[in-house]
């Protein structure tokens, strides 16, 4: 509202957010309700169906987006191969300028900041944009070269645009790497400060950076949090066992089927039901398991976030797959983390940036693709399940606190 005062206006922009967010979406969601206690915040958002306009306190604002960025899970099949040509279509027209596909989101973003600024009456305002997407990066560029004085951009690095690695289906690493290298120095440029991920620290702070070190800060996923949610304080590994897996499943960057072939191999001599629940490309994989397992695996599809983290805390042992080819970690990681819970990991190659964590968080399984004994690994694992104190495990990893980067926003 016109001539509301606070000392901080806080505009993030991002991808999918509440109540069925995107990694980026949930990330920014947990700096944001940190923010709110003595801020004034903003979300914009992609349109998702929901009417709700706001969050835990944070101000909600969306802007319309291409059916191929809407959530695919209740689209027809003609509906998503329509979408898919659309999407690849976009690739094509905006090859040279690869991640961007929408000129017309950036406008969008760029004219609902506006709004916002103009209805703020005083106090600083400070937009962080999270990539993904790229669009959401450039619009907040280009309000910095308009209110150069007025407002403070920060690039809030959950992904990476120079450091990929592995084949999309559609463009080589090389040539992606190649793009987001160029769209990172021009954008640093401008940008008055960068946040960047652990896991990307080495990359960041080599030479080729080095003009930008003075503004660059290293974060973590800001999912250590005590959700005080009810949960099952002992786990009886003798009896019946539960297992979840939380997340999207993507055929050439997170393959669900050296997993599930592995815990079907288990569930032939245990007591086990496995739930999955998120999106992705890999329903014929996973209704293949569901049948093989004779129904004891099920996919529930996409729930609220609130709701599937109350099923992680009231299951017996989490599951996860680590991205191929690929430095980035599953932020999800932490969130499983925070709960104290078994986790067993699935990986694909010796690189993965998820072993370390889970090494120094000690209640983890890991388990390469392919191996063999993976099903004796697992037998073994569920005889010594443990919980570890949330304490404990916030002493191990301060970074990924929500408050550590609050405190580097501020």
């Amino acid at each position: 509202m016109k001539g509301d005062v606070y000392m901080n206006n806080y505009i993030f922009l991002t991808n999918m957010y509440l109540p069925k967010p995107g990694a980026t979406g949930l990330c920014v969601h947990q700096l944001a309700k940190e923010l709110v206690k003595d801020n004034k915040v903003y979300m914009i958002c992609y349109e998702d169906g929901f009417d709700k306009i706001s969050y835990d306190g944070i101000n909600v604002i969306k802007i319309k987006i291409p059916s191929y960025l809407k959530n695919q899970d209740n689209m027809s099949k003609i509906k998503k191969k329509i979408n898919i040509i659309y999407s690849l279509l976009k690739k094509a027209i905006y090859f040279y300028m690869y991640p961007l596909r929408s000129k017309s989101l950036i406008r969008r973003y760029k004219k609902s900041i506006e709004t916002i600024i103009n209805n703020i009456n005083g106090g600083n305002i400070k937009i962080i944009a999270s990539y993904t997407p790229l669009e959401a990066v450039i619009a907040a560029y280009e309000i910095k070269e308009k209110y150069k004085e007025r407002v403070e951009i920060i690039y809030y690095s959950t992904d990476t645009l120079s450091n990929e690695q592995g084949d999309d289906g559609f463009l080589p690493s090389s040539y992606r790497t190649k793009c987001g290298l160029k769209w990172e120095k021009k954008l640093f440029e401008l940008y008055d400060k960068i946040i960047i991920m652990e896991c990307h620290k080495n990359h960041y702070l080599s030479l080729e950076f080095d003009q930008f070190k003075n503004k660059m800060y290293i974060a973590n996923f800001p999912f250590l949090e005590n959700h005080n949610i009810n949960q099952k304080k002992k786990i009886n590994s003798k009896k019946e066992i539960s297992m979840i897996y939380a997340g999207t499943l993507y055929r050439n960057l997170r393959n669900p089927s050296f997993m599930l072939s592995s815990l079907i191999e288990v569930l032939k001599e245990r007591e086990i039901n496995v739930d999955i629940y998120g999106s992705g490309d890999c329903d014929d994989i996973v209704q293949n398991a569901i049948i093989k397992s004779n129904y004891k695996i099920k996919s529930n599809g996409m729930i609220s976030h609130d709701d599937v983290l109350k099923k992680i805390y009231n299951t017996d042992v989490l599951l996860s797959i680590g991205n191929k080819e690929s430095p980035m970690v599953p932020s999800k990681i932490y969130e499983y983390m925070s709960t104290g819970k078994p986790i067993i990991h699935f990986y694909f190659y010796d690189g993965d940036p998820c072993i370390e964590p889970l090494k120094r968080y000690g209640n983890a399984l890991l388990i390469k693709d392919n191996d063999k004994l993976s099903k004796d690994k697992i037998f073994e694992f569920l005889k010594n399940f443990k919980q570890l104190e949330f304490k404990d495990i916030e002493k191990m990893f301060l970074t990924s606190a929500p408050k550590y980067t609050v405190d580097l926003l501020k």
